[in-house]
């Protein structure tokens, strides 16, 4: 969820799900939510976000350029 905060910014709530593993047998999916930033930049749509596992209660934050798809 994007809630614009200034005419270019907009504060971001989310909530993610997904994993990877060599076959279904050992997939175990992982969640985590979080909060970010986006910037409407004249070249492209950048966004800081931080999240924290609902697993081990870490935070990692994650850097991106570009349109979502």
């Amino acid at each position: 969820y994007q809630i614009p905060v200034a005419r270019d910014w907009a504060l971001a709530l989310f909530s993610d799900a997904g994993n990877a593993a060599r076959n279904w047998n050992s997939f175990q999916l992982e969640r985590a939510n979080g909060i970010g930033a986006r910037w409407m930049s004249p070249l492209a749509p950048l966004s800081f976000d931080l999240a924290k596992s609902e697993r081990d209660h870490k935070i990692r934050w994650h850097m991106s350029l570009g349109l979502v798809f």
